[in-house]
């Protein structure tokens, strides 16, 4: 795991003092809140497919049992992107990079907003920060719905 010891010892004594000061040291890749599509639905089925900057859901799929009803939301690992069902009709789709630091794919969804883990930022559903340290909007992506399929456009 470690190359060497200075490595070691240098990672070692940086978590020490974090630990002494009492701050919590998070890494900012990993994923700690709920996520959508890593590989497949579990049926041997994958409901997103990604060709380029547009990603195509199929909500049918129980994969997107949250997206099919208002208020229902969703972090898709690799589409990149955050969604939440607005009205049970409408879909918005955002960014999953925090605004903050970029740390990508630590979001908790507690009902009306993205937190992201990484640094405690809160987002509401318009993708503005309310709390927290970050101070720019997620960035939106476009979205086009026909009955169960959804396609978020990136580019």
């Amino acid at each position: 795991m470690y190359s060497d010891r200075k490595e070691f010892l240098k990672k070692a004594g940086s978590v020490a003092l974090f630990a002494a000061l009492g701050i919590q040291y998070t890494a900012c890749s990993s994923s700690t809140g709920p996520e959508t599509n890593n590989d497949d639905d579990g049926n041997g089925e994958n409901p997103i497919t990604i060709e380029g900057n547009k990603v195509t859901l199929d909500i049918s799929s129980s994969f997107f049992d949250d997206l099919q009803n208002q208020g229902g939301m969703v972090v898709s690992v690799s589409g990149g992107f955050l969604a939440v069902n607005v009205d049970g009709t409408t879909i918005r789709a955002f960014t999953n990079v925090c605004t903050h630091t970029g740390c990508t794919n630590n979001w908790n969804l507690p009902g009306d907003r993205f937190v992201c883990t990484c640094h405690n930022s809160v987002f509401n559903l318009n993708g503005r920060p309310i709390s927290g340290p970050a101070e720019r909007d997620l960035a939106e992506f476009q979205v086009s719905r026909n009955g169960n399929t959804v396609v978020i456009d990136k580019g």
